[in-house]
């Protein structure tokens, strides 16, 4: 996070701006660490049943 550019967190002048500008940055971060991915209903891991039926 701290080799991110903020200047237009700083520089918004309301609000809203802010908030916008701060969104924007961390989404930009999650899909860059976090990348959505798709997966087929088969590649699924099953978890076992803990209700023992």
């Amino acid at each position: 996070m701290a080799s991110e550019d903020w200047t237009t967190v700083y520089s918004a002048l309301d609000v809203d701006e802010k908030v916008s500008a701060y969104n924007s940055i961390i989404i930009k971060m999650l899909d860059e660490f976090l990348p959505e991915k798709t997966m087929d209903a088969q590649t699924i891991p099953r978890r076992p049943s803990s209700c023992g039926l």
